[in-house]
């Protein structure tokens, strides 16, 4: 956003909205959409996401299900990033919810969920298990429902399943690198 218009967005503590002088929010919200658009081929993946989502891959035997918000407009960008970054590491199933709530689109024995915003997270504990909140200067001051937990990358979501499923009597011996 900064190249295109010469605003810069970086997020600032405590704060989710965008705000850009001279547009309306449905300005911001669509140019946002945008960005994303085109930059999703070019993105890298969060550092360290991909061995974890491998790890819960083979902890859990199922295919994960990488559940977004994002609309049918990225849907072709979005499956091919995921194609070339995942590759054949572990199983997926991509979900598209066009900002509907996530809840809909959970398989029926789905325990646990990861998520950055507050909404999907708060709207997902009431239903599942254990919900994961990924740590982000936009969700900062928010109130946590008690099945939530504040992470800051999924090698934790690792650790804690390797603790859960050890209660179960499944006992997971790989390890996640540092």
């Amino acid at each position: 956003i900064l190249k295109r218009i010469g605003h810069d967005v970086t997020f600032e503590r405590k704060k989710y909205h965008i705000d850009i002088p001279g547009m309306s929010s449905q300005e911001v919200n669509d140019l946002v959409g945008q960005v994303i658009y085109e930059d999703t081929p070019i993105m890298d993946p969060v550092p360290h996401s991909l061995e974890s989502m491998k790890i819960i891959f083979e902890m859990i035997n199922k295919p994960l299900q990488i559940i977004t918000a994002r609309g049918d407009n990225v849907r072709t960008k979005t499956n091919d990033w995921l194609k070339d970054h995942i590759k054949n590491q572990f199983e997926y199933k991509a979900i598209y919810t066009d900002h509907k709530s996530k809840n809909a689109f959970f398989d029926k024995d789905t325990r646990f969920f990861v998520d950055d915003h507050p909404h999907f997270v708060s709207d997902a504990s009431k239903v599942l298990e254990h919900v994961f909140l990924m740590d982000k200067s936009w969700n900062e001051n928010i109130r946590l429902p008690r099945n939530v937990s504040r992470i800051d990358s999924l090698k934790t979501v690792v650790l804690v399943l390797k603790k859960i499923l050890a209660t179960e009597g499944i006992h997971w011996q790989n390890k996640i690198s540092e």
